[in-house]
């Protein structure tokens, strides 16, 4: 009886040493699993910021696109402006020129007028 009490106690020692080395390597496997934990965290943290700035250069694309739509809705506007301060000008210069002419009508009347009164003096004179 001593005997067997003796083996049961060595069995328990060593199913103890056993449990103590599986609780151990569960420990060290726990903690492999922590630290993976820890990667995925850290590996799903870098993606948000990597979207982010996916995000923020698809953001800043479409403002430049905007821009330059802008600017060349802004330079349509100011082809436009030009082509009207042309005509503009061109009508001034129209009626510039028809007063010109008038002024060279009346002076030409003015002109046949004198020929026409000299001639009539001249026939008086005769």
């Amino acid at each position: 009886a001593g005997e067997l009490l003796l083996e049961l106690d060595e069995l328990l020692l060593e199913l103890e040493l056993e449990l103590d080395e599986l609780l151990l390597e569960l420990d060290e496997l726990l903690l492999e699993l922590l630290e993976l934990l820890e990667l995925e965290l850290l590996l799903e943290l870098e993606l948000d910021e990597l979207l982010l700035e996916l995000e923020l250069d698809e953001l800043l694309l479409e403002l430049e696109l905007e821009e330059l739509l802008l600017e060349l809705e802004l330079d349509e506007l100011l082809l436009e402006l030009d082509e009207l301060l042309l005509e503009l000008e061109l009508e001034e210069l129209l009626l510039e020129l028809e007063e010109l002419l008038l002024e060279l009508d009346e002076l030409l009347l003015e002109l046949e007028l004198d020929e026409l009164l000299l001639e009539l003096e001249l026939e008086n004179c005769y």
